[in-house]
């Protein structure tokens, strides 16, 4: 999951600003990008084909052992 996030949140932004300079020759570079990240996406629970847009919509999901897993 954590190479979703920061695909979603530092690569893509990145990149997707830098092939709008120099598109269409870094097209491609973009679309491996995404293809890569879809490929890491199907491997966690994070939906395919979703990219937040915001840190507001990262959903961190709550274990309800939590009360199990205190220290001492």
């Amino acid at each position: 999951m954590v190479q979703v996030s920061f695909i979603d949140y530092v690569v893509h932004p990145l990149w997707e600003t830098w092939v709008e300079l120099v598109y269409p020759d870094g097209q491609h570079i973009l679309d491996s990008l995404e293809s890569n990240r879809d490929w890491y996406a199907s491997r966690c629970s994070v939906g395919r084909h979703h990219h937040p847009t915001s840190a507001s919509e990262v959903v961190v999901e709550e274990d309800s052992n939590d009360e199990d897993n205190e220290l001492p």
